[in-house]
């Protein structure tokens, strides 16, 4: 059995995989050819980033301060990556 340490910073844990998802759902954007497909796409991955934003930060005792920490930081940093691929997307890729 890992430790919790080594699952959260091989990228193992539940909420890594919600982000996984939701990054697919960013680079199946690129290749959708409907606006509506986009618009599901982007829509499913802002959910897939929440939720894997709010089980991913939560402090967890059995790592160190400093993975809580990055957790903290690394989180949200992807959801403003997120926020930048979707306005990328639709203002500029798109843009008709």
């Amino acid at each position: 059995m890992m430790n919790d340490e080594f699952r959260t910073w091989a990228g193992l844990k539940p909420g890594d995989c919600a982000v996984y998802a939701s990054a697919a759902m960013i680079i199946l954007m690129a290749y959708c050819q409907s606006v509506m497909g986009d618009l599901w796409l982007g829509g499913l991955a802002v959910v897939l980033s929440v939720a894997g934003c709010s089980m991913g930060m939560r402090r967890n005792a059995r790592v160190s301060q400093l993975t809580n920490g990055v957790r903290i930081v690394i989180y949200p940093s992807w959801l403003v990556f997120l926020a930048y691929c979707l306005w990328r997307n639709f203002a500029v890729w798109n843009a008709h």
